[in-house]
This record gives C-alpha cells, structure tokens and sequence, in this order.
C-alpha cells in the first residue's frame, strides 16, 4: 500500500513508551508511513504527529476529575473530525482506554480496522467490557499468553507477540560500564527505586520511599541508592524539593530506568508496567502501591488475588506485594533488610522469573507487532 496513514491513540506513559518503539519500526519498514494521533514526547520525537499531548492527562489524573472529563469529551471530538477528514487505513490503540472505546467505536462504524496493542485484559482493568471490545476491535497484538487466552476464550482475533518491555528492559552496556557510569561500588548492595511515570503517581508512592531511604542511609549505611525518574513526564525540580522537604542526603538520580535495573541488587517498584520490567531484568522485586481518590490506577484496577502486574499475568506471586495498609516506611525497610540479607528467598523470586518467557515472549517482540501491521495494511 502506498503512502499508508496510521491513528494510534495512546493516552498514559507506558503507551507513549510502546507506542514509540512500534513508530520507529513502522518507519524503518515504510518511510513514507504517516503517523498521527495522541501520545508523549516519546511518540512525538519517534515520528507520530501529535494532535494532542498526553501529559496533560497524566497531570490532571486522566478522567477522575471534572476537568479531565471536559478536556476528554474535547479531545473525542477532535480526534473523530480528525479521522473523517483524514480517513486512515488502520486505528492503533495502545495500552489504557482513557477515550473508553470512543475513537475505536468511531472508526469500527466508518470501517477503519482496529487493532489493539496491549488491551486492559493485561492488568484486569474493568473499564472496558470483554463484549465491547470484541466488537469494537479487529485484532489484538498479544502482549502476553493470559490476554491472548482470554481474546480466544471471547472469539476475540489475537496472535501472540510477547510483551514489548522484553525488548525495552535490555541494555547493551555490561555490567562493568554501568557501575562506572553510576559511579557504584561492585561489593556494595544497590537497590533501585522507581516510583512510577505519571507525577500522581509519583505524588503518592515517593514520600514514602523517601522515608524508607533515609532509614536504609541511617541503618543500613552500606546499601547504595538509584532512584529512577521518567524525565518526559516529571519535573527533576519537584523532585528535588521532595528530597529537600524530607532531609535525605543525597543519592544517584537518573532518567535511565532501563540500565539501573541490570546493575542493583533489589528493586522498590511502581506495581504497574514496573513491576514486569524489574522482573524481566532478572532483579529481585518489591512491588508498591497506595489507593487514593486521586490516583486513576488504584481506582481502575480491580484485582483479585494478585495486584501488582506480574503478578497478574503470571498468575503467581513472582515478586512481594506491598499494597494499600502494607505500604509504609516501616514494612518496605523490614522487606528490603530481609531480602538483602536472605540469599535463598532472593533465589526464589529469581526461580519464579522462570516463566517469563512462556508468558511474555522473546527479544524481537516489537518487530513482530509491525510486521503484523503491514500484513494487514497490504
């Protein structure tokens, strides 16, 4: 097909993350591949038009508020006279469905092929109903075995591609170079933290691990810190007046939150897309989150028994839950302590981690995604 024109419809961090990775290969494979739609400055600096930028959603929490929901209502608008003035030959809706359904809806009745990259069956999001969305969308991307089971289970058309953080969370720098670059001492533990991309997240989970630091640096002097901060969606100043307002000394910050994850020993994690990463990069995991009024993914999400990510789609506790009541100064420090300390249970979650690759797939699963676009674009 000649000149193909693409929509993708990204609306939090992580689709602004997968959704750029997917541009890049749609460009490498069709130079002359128009992209256009909703995203981040990941998608934007990887060749995707914006019509509108995400990280006013994630500022704002999405459609938890009065506001949210009027800038939404605008956006439809806008992205369906968008669609109808530029009638393109394939819709991309990637991760959280912030425009519930609204634009695939749209371009399903006008005829436009919907494809879904990484649907809410892949964190058992209740947003959006099995039914609706067998009969909104045309094909699933398969990021993971679970969401592939239950599309077959629904007549949903899936194909399994695997998960693109299993291409995202690898580094090409050894081990040596990254302690280097961090200027680690090898014979020391490290522990990384990653509070998460969206600043209301970060709002909520990182005065705590702040006060969990601080009592690591009082109490367990030896430990090293990384602190992981998304640097397209929160601000280093905030940041830096967090770490002012709770007096803790000073520790390695960086935007790099893909190679620390091959360097530490034990990771403090978001409980959402962070969890998975942490655990494909092989490292022991302590997966967090705190329910607010204000924080879209706790009111989203509407676990069972699991509740961080991996957990969920491996059906398993691979890594420590510390959610709600549980996560606090005190329990997060008692957790890290213990693990640092116990080789075996380290060995453990490292065992758990044995299925990934069933479950999430190989290295190349993004290449895998565009070369099922283009076979449907041709």
């Amino acid at each position: 097909m000649a000149h193909p024109k693409v929509m993708i419809i990204g609306s939090d961090s992580a689709s602004d993350l997968y959704g750029s990775e997917l541009a890049k290969r749609l460009i490498q494979k069709a130079e002359d591949i128009s992209l256009f739609g909703v995203g981040g400055g990941l998608m934007q600096g990887s060749g995707v038009e914006l019509l509108y930028d995400i990280s006013g959603l994630n500022s704002i929490g999405a459609c938890d508020s009065t506001k949210g929901n009027h800038i939404i209502k605008r956006l439809v608008k806008r992205l369906i006279e968008t669609m109808d003035m530029e009638q393109p030959d394939l819709v991309i809706q990637i991760g959280l469905p912030v425009f519930n359904l609204r634009i695939t809806e749209f371009a399903k009745s006008k005829g436009i092929p919907v494809f879904y990259y990484n649907t809410p069956i892949n964190w058992c999001c209740n947003e959006v109903k099995i039914n609706r969305l067998a009969k909104t969308v045309d094909q699933v991307i398969g990021v993971s075995r679970y969401e592939v089971n239950v599309c077959n289970e629904n007549q949903i058309t899936a194909d399994f591609i695997g998960h693109p953080l299993v291409d995202i969370a690898q580094t090409n720098k050894s081990r040596e170079e990254l302690l280097d670059e961090y200027q680690l001492d090898g014979s020391r533990p490290t522990v990384v933290f990653l509070p998460g991309t969206r600043q209301i997240d970060v709002k909520v989970l990182f005065p705590t691990m702040l006060k969990t630091i601080k009592k690591i640096q009082n109490e367990l002097p030896a430990v090293q810190i990384i602190v992981g901060i998304a640097p397209n969606t929160i601000s280093q100043q905030w940041i830096d007046t967090l770490i002012e307002q709770f007096e803790v000394e000073r520790f390695t910050i960086t935007a790099d939150t893909h190679g620390i994850l091959h360097v530490c020993d034990l990771a403090v994690v978001n409980s959402g897309f962070e969890s998975i990463e942490a655990s494909l990069a092989n490292v022991p995991t302590i997966a967090v989150q705190k329910f607010t009024n204000s924080n879209l993914f706790g009111q989203r999400i509407n676990r069972t028994e699991y509740f961080s990510m991996i957990n969920f789609l491996m059906q398993d506790e691979v890594v420590l839950e510390l959610v709600d009541n549980d996560f606090s100064e005190a329990k997060i420090f008692e957790a890290v302590g213990f693990l640092l300390e116990n080789k075996q249970e380290r060995a453990n979650i490292l065992a758990g981690y044995s299925g990934l690759t069933e479950e999430l797939g190989s290295p190349g699963t993004i290449d895998k995604a565009a070369e099922l676009i283009f076979a449907k674009l041709d």
